[in-house]
């Protein structure tokens, strides 16, 4: 898992190069690669990032599912139209499954998108307190909700069509 943030930038198109070297050795490695960014408009931080799968995570507000379907079309603008991963998270199971309804029915008939549901991983007090602990949620609370929603997730990746990275 790589986190990729606003404001960090890149200072030339060396490091651009390093970076994106970095991640070919990773995937060859690895065979999946999860990225946690922000697609600014201007470009991808690693070109091979334009080709693989996206899953763009929201939860069930109004503002994170607004900010998910302007991401949605600015990738599907920048990109063609190709499918589209949703993963709503701080939600119920029922709470998930409206919203990527809606996004789902909305990002069709407006932009000609296929959005797939990777599911969800609901609001779960023991992600704090595994955070506290500096422990996984998985590992320091095995049956907690959210562990069984990233367990069911992880195999979800691992059995997807995934072309090594997700963001």
């Amino acid at each position: 898992v790589v986190p990729l943030t606003r404001g960090v930038r890149r200072r030339g198109p060396d490091e651009g190069r390093r970076l994106a070297k970095a991640f070919d050795v990773l995937v060859k490695q690895t065979g999946i690669a999860l990225v946690d960014g922000e697609f600014d408009g201007e470009a991808f931080p690693v070109p091979l990032m334009a080709s693989s799968e996206i899953v763009v995570q929201l939860s069930n507000s109004a503002t994170s599912i607004k900010n998910a379907y302007m991401m949605i079309k600015r990738l599907n603008l920048e990109l063609g139209r190709r499918p589209f991963g949703t993963l709503v998270t701080g939600a119920s199971e029922a709470e998930a499954r409206v919203v990527y309804d809606n996004m789902a029915h909305a990002a069709s008939r407006y932009l000609a998108v296929n959005l797939v549901s990777m599911g969800s991983v609901p609001a779960d007090e023991y992600l704090q307190r595994a955070a506290r602990l500096g422990r996984a949620v998985v590992d320091a609370f095995p049956l907690a909700g959210a562990s069984v929603a990233f367990r069911q997730l992880a195999g979800r990746f691992a059995m997807g069509s995934c072309n090594h990275f997700r963001a």
